[in-house]
């Protein structure tokens, strides 16, 4: 594997981190491109959502889903084990798998793999998944190819962990934009209200608030229909 040819890739991951980019297209790219680097037959990514949540996400080949989806519906097997402990479990075949997880190991025969590889999708602490690596044959990884599976998923989780980072912060802004509408149509509605019943802000507040609680309906679509005009809540009891 030439440097410039890793440095290539890197470079096309990493362009992909765009704000809003497309998840699902990245870690496709990502076990791709692991498959082209390293000497392995299939790969696949098991990741967990923002809820906890693990599930296979993307594979190159159907036998490497098949697999993941064994493992997360047993919760156990080497890739699994290694998204729970935080540890690249490496160069185990089928030998050294049967102990451990014995239906893995018979899976892995039926669908043709010797081998397997599991490195973390993890930034400091947080682990958010696994990057998995399928042999056709047994034997090891050369050192060289474990550090760059290492490289392609730390890639990938700063890229993830970065885009939950953005979707949340939109989300929050989202809410707070919704939060202060809502404040000035509902200072809005108390102020008609008052001024039209010729009471207390405060009574009027408690108006909006028990007509809303009474009929169901969210506070401020009741101001909203106050302050529209198709709305008059009573102001006493």
């Amino acid at each position: 594997m030439s440097e410039q040819r890793l440095v290539h890739v890197f470079e096309e991951l990493a362009d992909a981190l765009v704000p809003g980019f497309d998840t699902t297209d990245f870690l496709r790219t990502l076990t791709d491109r692991t498959v082209a680097l390293v000497a392995i037959d299939a790969a696949g990514i098991l990741l967990t959502d923002e809820r906890g949540h693990l599930a296979s996400v993307a594979s190159t080949t159907e036998p490497a889903h098949t697999l993941e989806q064994l493992e997360v519906a047993d919760a156990r097997g080497p890739c699994y084990d290694c998204f729970t402990t935080g540890r690249p479990l490496v160069n185990l075949g089928r030998d050294a798998t049967s102990a451990r997880w014995p239906r893995f190991q018979h899976l892995s025969g039926e669908v043709g793999f010797g081998a397997v590889h599991a490195v973390p999708l993890q930034l400091g602490n947080q682990v958010i998944g696994s990057l998995n690596m399928f042999c056709v044959a047994t034997g090891s990884l050369p050192a060289e190819d474990v550090d760059t599976s290492r490289a392609l998923a730390r890639i990938a989780t700063i890229g993830l962990l970065h885009n939950r980072t953005a979707r949340n912060a939109q989300a929050e802004a989202a809410q707070l934009r919704q939060a202060l509408t809502s404040r000035i149509i509902i200072e809005q509605a108390k102020g008609m209200l008052a001024e039209g019943a010729g009471c207390t802000p405060a009574v009027a507040f408690d108006a909006l608030r028990r007509y809303a609680r009474t009929h169901g309906r969210p506070l401020h679509d009741i101001a909203a229909e106050v302050v529209d005009g198709t709305l008059t809540p009573p102001t006493s009891g």
